[in-house]
């Protein structure tokens, strides 16, 4: 397992409503929330540390996830 990258991209576009379709989007990273229901010809997937494969089972941890990720309000 790797435990760091050198890896860096931009976010976004500058937060444009249409980084998704704009020309220089292949060099941009976005959120699967504002990809949902578009259709691309090529896409990657970044998994974090809170997705992991155990006992080839694919498993969660939530404690790893981004503090910002509002899908976290209401975990204790």
């Amino acid at each position: 397992m790797i435990d760091e990258f050198d890896f860096g991209m931009n976010w976004n576009l500058g937060n444009s409503d249409t980084w998704q379709i704009d020309q220089k989007s292949v060099d941009e990273i976005g959120c699967i929330l504002t990809c949902q229901g578009l259709e691309f010809d090529y896409v990657g997937m970044i998994i974090g540390e809170d997705l992991y494969v155990e006992d080839s089972i694919v498993k969660m941890n939530y404690t790893k996830r981004a503090k910002t990720d509002s899908s976290l309000k209401g975990i204790k």
